[in-house]
């Protein structure tokens, strides 16, 4: 593929950077995940390791607020771990940072919601 000026591992990157998972990329092409994650950093790639940090608008939050009292409620309706619905739950202003300190579910107020 050098020779004929093809650059494979830019090929996967921008699939991994399409949201695809580098274990569903390595499957593809039969490589371990661990194998194609190195020679993407070898060749100067980004890859992160895990799982990427969910893509949530306002609007899905503000219907999961105003559908469930709790932050385990919550993350369960969003898909997302309960940590993840905590941390986006103070971003947006439905949970004070010192409640989410004490996990108090009867903070979450839909105040600032807009389900447009």
């Amino acid at each position: 593929m050098k020779v004929a000026g093809i650059d494979y591992l830019r090929a996967l990157f921008d699939r991994h950077e399409r949201r695809e998972r580098i274990s569903d990329i390595a499957a593809s092409i039969r490589m371990h995940p661990s194998n194609l994650s190195k020679q993407l950093k070898e060749a100067g790639y980004k890859v992160s390791r895990g799982k990427r940090k969910p893509k949530l608008i306002q609007s899905q939050i503000s219907k999961a607020v105003l559908e469930r009292a709790t932050i385990n409620a919550i993350a369960t309706k969003l898909q997302v771990h309960w940590e993840t619905a905590k941390k986006v739950l103070v971003e947006y202003g439905f949970l004070s940072e010192s409640d989410a300190e004490k996990g108090a579910p009867y903070s979450i107020s839909p105040a600032p919601f807009d389900t447009s």
